[in-house]
């Protein structure tokens, strides 16, 4: 596949009066691969790696080209794929771009060709197109091609024209499923842990859409990962809008929307080619990318695509970028990346992906390959499903997390002191000896049945660390639901903004008081949420309380004295951070939508301290 088919056909077909003619031509051709103003390249001569050619002519909507970064806040820039390409670059899966029109030429110097989320503000596949990319996967090319929801930007219709011709197609529906099991958000972002035996899902524990559509296999066998029993596929209303949703609730056609389970990816081989197809988009998003094993999924496609599914050390295993942190996801049931719940951590843990020094891990279960810290939030949502809220750490998992600081791992436990469930006290007990909250008159240890509650402090407090640098920042918490009214000013100023970053219309557009108090950064400032403050109804605190254990690593100042948020102590060759208070990284403060930039003065501290907090991680 290295070669371009117009030299074999100039130089075996054409008469000899016409090589010199030909000859031009394929140098102008070459000249013309090698490399233009949009990164496209021939894969220089005698290249054995697997080559990625990434059509940019029929989508240009999260491309490789776009990451996700401290200011970057648009919906498109927030789901690029820079992540993901960025790996493959580094390990033997070299990629280039084209926005010129997909011909056999173009394609064949290529081992996979890569088509994103088509959209129809950009050109259609042409007939000589879809010609070319079966040909090519016919001769054996691999395509990997990514769907969505519904027929979002006319996607299905157009892709459909190569793919019905291999056995798959793309279904004009919404994946439904249903939190906690089968969700970490509402109807769409779904979790999919029923895989086949195939070697694109070696490895393979969870995967996550945020809002994707199902797949139709000519072979079952192809079918690669499933939704639940209880799914439905939601049909398209061409009439709702730029997203194409259906109604969100199963009609009674079951034909037209069919019960679960679904499939919502799909492998299959053409000719000698392979074709792999999956229905979502933001699956493999920078914001995304690291949640279950998405990223394992992406690179298992890549290997089997290019034939390489055997290799000795997997493209998954391999080293990603930066600081590594695995949030241990597996116990707590992905309260890492919920925001249906007000207590779980999904902003911060996206803003954890915007340092591209740090790779943020939400893992299925403990891992510690590639591994820089162990992170553990609590686990304190209750479900209402005792197979989820009874989940508790092994002792296999304890010795594993144990022998891992020991031999110089980093950990940090983080939860709130009025609300300590049994995991995290397993984690106290296990990795910090002589572990005590100091509480008033009181004493708490891990395995304290009942514990006093510590008083709030009110208001936003200046902290202080012996280790980072926050001279000028304040913290505190914000409790759920007690928001100021606001204004039809205020409301329609938010709306345009969310329009914007959202690339959406303005009538379709609606926001709530949480979204407004996060936008509005200079109507508040710290001395509205002290007693007298025109906003003092809010619910704003931090804990009075004390650690004794370690050495303080961050403080609170308070009217009469300090709160301890958070010691560390180095033990044996590794490094336990233990944060006591961690409301401000939650959701109730951090908010449900990671595309609002933090204007606020309290969000700007949180997010501030915590970049700082993961240059020390990076840096320790």
């Amino acid at each position: 596949m290295r070669n371009p088919v117009i030299s074999v056909f100039c130089l075996s077909s054409l008469r000899h009066q016409l090589r010199p003619i030909c000859m031009a031509l394929i140098v102008l051709f070459v000249i013309s691969c090698t490399e233009d103003d949009n990164g496209y390249q021939l894969p220089p001569e005698g290249d054995d790696r697997p080559w990625i050619l990434v059509d940019l002519l029929h989508t240009d909507i999260q491309t490789p080209y776009m990451r996700l970064h401290r200011d970057q806040f648009r919906y498109q820039g927030s789901y690029g794929y820079h992540r993901l390409f960025n790996h493959f670059q580094e390990h033997d899966y070299p990629w280039a771009s084209t926005e010129e029109t997909l011909s056999l030429p173009r394609l064949e110097p290529y081992d996979i060709l890569f088509i994103n989320l088509v959209h129809d503000r950009n050109p259609d596949f042409t007939p000589n197109e879809v010609k070319a990319i079966k040909q090519f996967v016919y001769d054996g090319g691999g395509l990997f091609v990514i769907g969505d929801h519904t027929n979002v930007y006319r996607h299905a219709e157009r892709i459909n024209r190569f793919l019905v011709p291999m056995g798959l197609r793309m279904m004009y529906h919404t994946a439904v499923d249903y939190p906690p099991f089968h969700s970490v958000s509402g109807l769409g972002w779904i979790i999919m842990t029923d895989f086949s035996d195939h070697p694109v899902n070696e490895g393979i524990e969870m995967i996550s859409f945020k809002t994707g559509g199902p797949i139709e296999s000519e072979n079952p066998e192809d079918d690669l990962a499933f939704t639940s029993e209880e799914s439905f596929a939601d049909y398209w209303d061409e009439d709702s809008g730029v997203g194409f949703y259906g109604t969100w609730s199963q009609g009674e056609d079951k034909e037209l929307e069919p019960s679960g389970p679904l499939s919502v990816a799909a492998a299959t081989e053409y000719g000698e080619g392979r074709v792999v197809l999956v229905g979502d988009q933001n699956i493999f998003g920078d914001a995304w990318l690291n949640l279950g094993h998405n990223f394992e999924f992406a690179a298992n496609i890549v290997e089997w695509l290019a034939g390489n599914e055997d290799a000795d050390e997997p493209l998954r295993n391999k080293r990603r970028q930066g600081h590594n942190i695995a949030f241990e996801s597996g116990v707590n049931f992905y309260q890492t990346a919920r925001n249906s719940h007000r207590a779980g951590y999904y902003t911060t843990y996206i803003e954890t992906q915007r340092n591209e020094e740090i790779t943020a891990r939400a893992t299925p279960s403990l891992e510690t390959h590639n591994v820089d810290t162990l992170a553990f939030l609590s686990s304190d949502i209750e479900f209402g499903e005792p197979e989820l809220d009874d989940r508790v750490y092994s002792s296999d998992e304890l010795d594993t997390i144990e022998q891992y600081l020991h031999d110089g791992g980093q950990v940090y436990i983080s939860f709130q002191a009025d609300n300590i469930p049994e995991p995290t006290q397993q984690l106290l007990a296990t990795l910090a000896e002589d572990f005590e909250l100091q509480i008033g008159d009181s004493t708490w240890t891990p395995g304290d049945d009942t514990y006093p509650e510590p008083p709030r402090a009110q208001g936003f407090h200046p902290i202080s660390s012996p280790f980072l640098d926050v001279e000028g920042k304040h913290l505190g918490t914000l409790g759920p639901g007690e928001f100021p009214p606001h204004t039809a000013s205020e409301r329609q100023q938010t709306r345009a903004h969310l329009a914007e970053s959202r690339d959406m219309p303005l009538d379709e557009v609606s926001v709530d008081s949480d979204d407004i108090y996060r936008y509005l950064a200079d109507d508040y400032e710290p001395d509205q949420f002290q007693p007298g403050g025109s906003r003092e109804n809010v619910n704003v605190y931090l804990f009075d309380l004390t650690i004794d254990w370690g050495e303080p690593f961050l403080e609170a100042e308070l009217p009469d004295g300090t709160t301890s948020i958070a010691h560390r102590k180095f033990v044996g060759d590794g490094e336990l951070i233990i944060f006591v208070q961690d409301g401000f990284w939650r959701n109730w403060t951090m908010g449900g939508n990671e595309l609002l930039r933090h204007h606020s003065f309290f969000r700007r501290d949180i997010v501030e301290f915590h970049h700082q907090f993961l240059d020390y991680l990076r840096e320790e």
